[in-house]
């Protein structure tokens, strides 16, 4: 079932940390509440019911949690009903931010749609609608029927209503509770090695999502709990409103168990015992999880195999795609290392992959938005001969003396079904040491077998391969 009530949350925002840092972070706040929740790569969420009566008040317990901070660790902490508010005043904390009890609805009111992409995992598709339809802010949505945001968007608008209107898809956990999906490990011979207790966790986690799928379920609050032979204990409350995957949750789990025995005890002692809790359930397609540039499972999964690779080839090994822009289709997109990019936020991964401003909508050397699936670099030496397997040539006003027929490539001839083109590019004519005038052309060739999209380009009387179109 799930339950849309709310409870006082603190949102303690880690900016810029590490995963060394964050788990610092997150050891010293379970000295006050044990059940945190790690949000994401720097957000710690802390339930607030048991600590603001051990210590006095909501001030009290942020001061508390401000002295957690490892050194040299910025932190800004909102404090507010819910989730979505209190990650939004968490970004507006200068360092604190606190909503009242009970005015959560009056804070989200003014808050803009397009927060909800960030911080709650909505599609940005569905929150550009919700716009045009002149819902831009949360408390326009709060005050619009629930039913009709049903009807018009599904299982998003139940989501977008109880969210908008101040109250969580499911309370912070602030004890856990007993559920039909547990499963435990006990090890006689503790395990001492990062790898052996991931495989032993997986291997818990593995039947109990199975069991799950049999019942169209997905977990979406889980604890795991970590113990060694000297009673040393790592407990984690992982969630995702959507339901967890496999790999996103073991994900979290390696974190878990990475961080906690290399960083926190460093092997001294083996872990004789792990359980997994599962404490909230979700039907299976409630959401769809995004793939990338956001918070869902999917992203935090790839953020953490970036990072984890990184670590081991180094960081300028591994890259991801960014517009360059300019008019050569085959450098339009460039490879950067991942690290020196934003891969957190979706606005930035848009930015980064779609064309922009640099390059003009339309133009005489245009050859249309399909970028080839694959560059060859360094181009290949061909030739595009015509029917009498003459090498084809183009004029000074761009336009070819015979129709292409074959391309010998490796001393193999490929018959040309048909061709496009061709395109010009003429760049920096007025500088004659960098000066550059070429041609392209699009030709589909058979194979013998299958028929390919081939890039070619006529520079100094010579035709290059430059790329391959899927």
């Amino acid at each position: 079932m799930m339950n849309h009530h709310s409870y006082r949350v603190a949102i303690v925002r880690a900016v810029g940390s590490d995963a060394r840092q964050l788990n610092a972070l997150a050891q010293g706040i379970t000295a006050i509440a044990p059940l945190i929740e790690i949000v994401d790569d720097e957000h710690v969420l802390v339930p607030m019911r048991g600590p603001t009566r051990y210590f006095g008040g909501e001030k009290a317990v942020a001061e508390k949690l401000f002295s957690c901070a490892p050194q040299h660790m910025a932190l800004t902490i909102g404090i507010a009903d819910g989730r979505l508010a209190g990650l939004i005043a968490a970004r507006m904390a200068q360092p604190l931010f606190i909503v009242p009890a009970g005015e959560t609805a009056e804070f989200l009111a003014g808050i803009n749609v397009r927060h909800l992409e960030q911080f709650a995992n909505m599609s940005a598709h569905t929150l550009s609608l919700l716009s045009r339809l002149g819902l831009s802010t949360c408390g326009k949505i709060a005050a619009t029927s629930k039913q009709l945001l049903a009807d018009r968007f599904g299982p998003d608008g139940n989501t977008l209503h109880t969210l908008c209107s101040g109250a969580d898809l499911h309370p912070a956990l602030t004890e856990k509770i007993p559920t039909l999906y547990y499963a435990e490990g006990h090890y006689e011979d503790p395990l001492v090695q990062v790898d052996a207790v991931f495989v032993a966790t997986q291997e818990l986690i593995a039947p109990l999502m199975a069991k799950l799928q049999e019942q169209h379920l997905a977990m979406c609050r889980v604890v795991v709990t970590l113990t060694t032979e000297h009673d040393d204990t790592s407990e984690r409350v992982w969630y995702s409103a959507a339901g967890f995957h496999e790999q996103g949750l073991l994900e979290r789990v390696r974190w878990q168990v990475t961080t906690w025995l290399e960083e926190s005890l460093g092997l001294t002692a083996g872990v004789h015992n792990i359980v997994v809790n599962v404490q909230n359930t979700v039907p299976i397609g409630h959401e769809q999880p995004r793939l990338w540039g956001g918070r869902s499972e999917s992203d935090a999964a790839a953020r953490a195999a970036i990072a984890r690779v990184a670590g081991v080839v180094g960081q300028d090994q591994v890259c991801v795609p960014e517009w360059q822009g300019g008019r050569d289709i085959t450098r339009e997109y460039e490879l950067v290392p991942a690290h020196r990019v934003d891969l957190a936020h979706n606005e930035a991964t848009i930015h980064r992959v779609t064309p922009g401003v640099l390059r003009p909508a339309a133009w005489s050397g245009d050859m249309g938005q399909h970028v080839p699936m694959q560059n060859i670099v360094p181009p290949e030496k061909v030739e595009v001969l015509n029917s009498q397997y003459v090498p084809v040539e183009v004029t000074g006003r761009h336009a070819v003396r015979s129709e292409p027929q074959y391309i010998r490539r490796n001393e193999h001839l490929f018959p040309v079904r048909a061709w496009h083109g061709p395109w010009p590019v003429e760049e920096r004519w007025w500088d004659p040491l960098r000066q550059r005038r070429v041609v392209r052309m699009q030709c589909l060739v058979h194979d013998g077998k299958e028929e390919h999209g081939w890039l070619v380009l006529l520079e100094h009387r010579t035709w290059w391969l430059v790329a391959v179109y899927s």
